[in-house]
């Protein structure tokens, strides 16, 4: 069986064009099969399975802030690092999914990574840390570089 070299899909011997990327195929088939690349659609209600709870679950969060704020029981300082614990959490939640979706295989990296720092700036924030917070954000990032460049190897 015959795959296109750029997208992977499958493709007939005489084919002079892939019929999903329109590469050119002469001289070019490959016979063994590629990734093919996910292309995400945003007219297709089933590619976007999470937009609708991680939406949801924000204004869910901002609700309640609210109403905790409204009944005296926040303050209004707190609001926005409380917030941004909450998004980081929800950030948190769908990178999870995500590694169970891909077998672990990079699929939330960057939600876990994106809110475990909004959890970071959220924390200093609301209880006023100031001292070791950024470290932690500078460690995150070091993290995150080095996973770069670990899987370059």
């Amino acid at each position: 069986m015959s795959y296109c070299p750029s997208c992977g899909n499958d493709v007939k011997e005489d084919d002079v064009y892939c019929s999903k990327c329109r590469t050119n195929l002469k001289n070019k088939v490959t016979y063994r099969k590629v990734s093919k690349r996910v292309d995400f659609n945003w007219n297709d209600p089933d590619d976007d399975q999470y937009g609708p709870l991680i939406g949801g679950g924000i204004v869910i969060w901002l609700g309640v802030l609210l109403m905790l704020q409204n009944q005296g029981l926040l303050s209004g300082g707190d609001f926005g690092g409380f917030f941004m614990i909450g998004i980081g959490v929800i950030l948190l939640l769908r990178g999870i999914a995500a590694y169970q979706q891909t077998d672990g295989h990079d699929g939330g990296f960057g939600y876990l990574a994106g809110g475990g720092i909004m959890m970071l700036i959220g924390a200093g924030i609301a209880f006023n840390i100031r001292d070791w917070w950024a470290f932690l954000i500078i460690g995150i990032g070091l993290l995150i570089v080095g996973r770069g460049l670990s899987d370059r190897n």
